[in-house]
């Protein structure tokens, strides 16, 4: 009955853009077509003038401007511009969702940037999926939002229980955790089996043996960004054996992910959230 309730109040949040949807298809494919993404991305104007928009800032350091999609793609890469509009495009959409009452914005932005970044400086070293590692950061809290949409008041109390951890006070007030909340709505966006599956599994234990590869990686990605400052929206009471995770990658690896990674984040957030701020004043 609550997964019937659930998935019910999920039928009512707005669609997943369909960019998203058209470049996670390209990806998902193993199309690394700078044109076909590019004519994606320059199909919505508005989302392109926004991807332009941080191609072009001092983040990059381009020395020349780009003036259309296309170019950036070859000038930045395949994987910067898909990330790009990947995030741009669901910040977009997420802002324009009534629970910013309920969710921190800052907080909930800093830490999906900082477990994407994480991911991908994982993924990278560790010869995995870098291409999706960045995104399934920035998706990765997609049932918090589910949640605090779906379940207002239940939510909020669940983020304000300092008593229980995030995981427990979700199930207990809502009846769900965000793991569980999230893989629903990515199944119902159409989204990836294994960016489902991986958004799904974030509760699943700790052991390394629990979830798939993009799994794993995400919840050491999310472990190291709580370690690196970047909080989780909701209560700071946090599970210790996550920790364990990390034993699945080198100590140098781990070290050089959280030397660069509060910089990483502090270089680039202006951007992201300059972006998230606009999409709520349109």
């Amino acid at each position: 009955m609550q997964k019937e309730a659930l998935l019910r109040r999920i039928k009512n949040i707005p669609p997943v853009p369909a960019a998203i949807s058209r470049i996670m298809t390209i990806v998902d494919k193993d199309e690394t077509d700078a044109k076909a993404l590019a004519q994606v991305i320059e199909y919505d104007a508005g989302l392109s003038g926004r991807v332009l928009r941080v191609a072009n800032s001092a983040f990059f350091g381009l020395s020349s401007r780009v003036p259309h999609v296309q170019q950036a793609v070859v000038v930045l890469g395949f994987s910067e511009i898909k990330n790009l509009a990947v995030s741009i495009a669901l910040q977009q959409h997420l802002q324009r969702m009534s629970i910013w009452r309920i969710i921190d914005s800052q907080i909930f932005w800093r830490h999906s940037l900082a477990v994407a970044l994480a991911a991908q400086m994982l993924a990278k070293a560790s010869n995995q999926d870098s291409i999706n590692a960045f995104t399934l950061g920035m998706l990765h809290e997609l049932g918090k939002c589910t949640l605090a949409y779906c379940f207002p008041e239940q939510y909020s109390l669940a983020l304000n229980d300092n008593t229980r951890t995030a995981d427990s006070a979700e199930k207990h007030y809502c009846g769900f955790n965000q793991a569980t909340a999230g893989g629903y709505l990515c199944g119902c966006w159409k989204l990836p089996k294994h960016i489902c599956e991986a958004i799904g599994q974030q509760n699943v234990g700790n052991s390394v043996a629990v979830g798939s590869s993009l799994g794993v990686l995400l919840k050491c990605a999310n472990e190291l960004a709580i370690q690196s400052g970047f909080s989780e929206v909701g209560n700071n009471l946090h599970d210790p054996a996550a920790g364990a995770l990390l034993e699945h990658f080198s100590a140098e690896t781990i070290e050089s992910t959280l030397a660069t990674l509060s910089p990483a984040v502090n270089e680039i957030e202006q951007f992201f959230l300059m972006q998230a701020t606009a999409a709520t004043t349109e």
